[in-house]
């Protein structure tokens, strides 16, 4: 179920993209190991060469079930909100889209400017693309948070979307400044929300997705990109309305003239005549 913000009834999607990418994820995991990816390098981020392949497989390839569960959560959280507006096929696209953008942005500069030492593997570099995806298009909608303290307390919470990246982004983005610049798990993250940005923006700008006026450009009020197609069929029912408005004045106004022109042609011209002359008296025109 995907309730977006704003609306007063749930609209119902079937999540196929997000359920299909999470048993992939699960099945590949199984597959090879589950973890132990020795004889499956060729599957894996490898920094010593450039492979396209590798960008798209390292995204389905996880080191253990913690790994793997972890990545799951978010992924669910996430593709819902995301598949929601978009639909399982463009999701599905657009999930391939960011891990071919996550993958590149990691394997080229560490084969280009570093000794290719290591890899990386996991899905987290694109659900972090899929977060900055979503604080753009539905910065309001919430995510629903169990939680449970000294299993005396425990229930739910609801946090909008917008906080939960501001949360997420300051600790890896704290990390990397705490060790440095280099290539670790908090800039891989990192790499991955600097990926789904531009993707979330130039679907926006160019209406592949619409928002109904939600997304984060809207809600500061900056319009070339929060236009959505709703917004749009709004405003031309509404201007629509004031042509008709105007149409209907306009006729309205003829009708009157006319029917003025004909009452008059209708009178005595002596007395039209009288009256006339009246009038100029009193708007001092003769004297």
């Amino acid at each position: 179920m995907f309730l977006p913000y704003g609306t007063d009834a749930p609209v119902y999607h079937y999540p196929v993209a997000t359920i299909g990418i999470i048993v992939t994820n699960t099945v590949l995991f199984v597959l090879t190991g589950m973890g132990d990816c020795g004889g499956y390098d060729w599957l894996i981020l490898e920094f010593d060469r450039i492979n396209p392949f590798q960008w798209v497989t390292s995204a389905f390839m996880h080191a253990s079930w913690s790994h793997l569960i972890g990545n799951m959560i978010f992924l669910w959280c996430f593709g819902l909100v995301i598949e929601g507006k978009l639909g399982w096929k463009r999701f599905s696209l657009l999930y391939l889209g960011l891990a071919l953008a996550d993958g590149a942005i990691g394997q080229i500069p560490m084969f280009v400017f570093t000794d290719g030492q290591g890899g990386a593997l996991g899905a987290s570099g694109v659900i972090f693309a899929l977060l900055a995806v979503a604080v753009i298009w539905a910065p309001q909608n919430d995510i629903h948070f169990f939680y449970v303290w000294s299993w005396l307390f425990y229930g739910t919470i609801e946090i909008p979307i917008s906080v939960v990246a501001f949360f997420y982004f300051a600790i890896e983005f704290l990390q990397v400044a705490w060790t440095g610049i280099r290539m670790s798990t908090p800039m891989l993250h990192l790499l991955g929300m600097s990926v789904g940005i531009p993707f979330a923006i130039f679907m926006l700008k160019h209406q592949l997705v619409d928002c109904e006026g939600w997304d984060l450009f809207s809600r500061l009020g900056i319009q070339p990109f929060g236009a959505s197609r709703v917004s749009n069929e709004n405003d031309t029912a509404q201007v629509d309305s004031v042509l008709d408005r105007i149409h209907g004045a306009s006729k309205l106004a003829v009708t009157t003239a006319i029917t003025d022109a004909t009452t008059q042609a209708k009178r005595d011209p002596c007395a039209t005549a009288f009256e006339a002359f009246g009038n100029a008296v009193r708007s001092d025109r003769m004297f």
